[in-house]
């Protein structure tokens, strides 16, 4: 009976393996192998040269010589499949809120031992809706043939757009003096994705005389991911502040004795007036008099 054999005893599908026993001269060596395996090199010889297939078995060699063939030795062999090299496909642009699924796989590669392997890409993860920005999302490459060979997972780069939203202020007015009324805004063009919100207030150009000032985007903005959004802001909307109203009544009663002479003599006429703010504005003021008729 041949020595033991040496060799692997797991080698992986289509690569080249050698199986040997000690030599004894004069002896002839019989190698039977599984049934896929290709005997490249070496039967009648010791040490022979195979290609491994994917069938599990024995590797077994008789040896013989002029008295006749001895006990066969067997060593049990189980072959791993082949792992491809994987070429990654390319993906198409996507907007935030649409599913990974969505942007298309374009191309790929896969080969082992040179040979070119057929099969499929797919996202782990195809209802995944990932942020704005570059996403890296795991493919899986399926061969056709999986007796053969792994299937292999690896990484593509999704480039995913922002959103794009208008949001336009409300037109507000106020008296001149009075406080200012809440900002309000509303999206006018647009969508926003599953519960996205649009949060914050607006701010607007500082001053209080009567007049029209802008109202600017100040800290309006989508929760809970801005960055997933690009907002167009609305401009032209304004808070309009105008007149107050003031009333000024002279007082009742105002005489004067006459003494011939014009109107220069007359006393300062007094008013009351309703409306005037007092305090809160100090700088504003009535200047000027009162006249009457002649």
């Amino acid at each position: 009976q041949p020595s033991t054999i040496t060799g692997s005893t797991a080698p992986t599908f289509g690569t080249t393996q050698i199986y040997s026993v000690s030599n004894v001269t004069g002896v002839t060596y019989t190698w039977v192998l599984p049934g896929d395996w290709t005997l490249s090199s070496g039967q009648g010889t010791n040490s022979i040269t195979v290609v491994v297939g994917i069938d599990s078995g024995n590797v077994q060699v008789t040896s013989s010589n002029s008295c006749g063939g001895g006990t066969p030795r067997e060593l049990g062999v189980t072959p791993v499949k082949g792992t491809p090299t994987i070429t990654w496909p390319t993906t198409t642009a996507i907007t935030y809120g649409a599913q990974l699924s969505t942007a298309a796989l374009s191309g790929g590669s896969a080969t082992y031992l040179s040979n070119t392997i057929t099969g499929t890409y797919a996202y782990t993860a195809p209802t995944t809706v990932p942020n704005a920005g570059s996403y890296s999302a795991q493919v899986r490459f399926t061969p056709d043939d999986q007796t053969r060979y792994n299937t292999v997972d690896g990484n593509v780069t999704v480039t995913v757009n922002k959103r794009a939203i208008t949001v336009t202020a409300d037109n507000k007015t106020k008296t001149y003096g009075d406080d200012d009324p809440p900002l309000t805004y509303s999206k006018t063009a647009g969508d926003l994705y599953g519960t996205d919100e649009l949060t914050g207030t607006p701010t607007r150009v500082t001053g209080n005389d009567v007049g029209s000032y802008a109202i600017n985007k100040g800290g309006v903005n989508v929760t809970p991911t801005s960055g997933n959004y690009s907002i167009t802001w609305t401009v032209g909307r304004t808070l309009t502040i105008s007149k107050r109203d003031v009333t000024v009544t002279p007082i009742a009663g105002q005489s004067k004795v006459y003494d011939g002479k014009d109107r220069i003599s007359d006393p300062i006429i007094l008013f009351e007036a309703a409306g005037l703010l007092s305090g809160e504005l100090p700088e504003d003021a009535f200047t000027g008099a009162l006249s009457r008729n002649s």
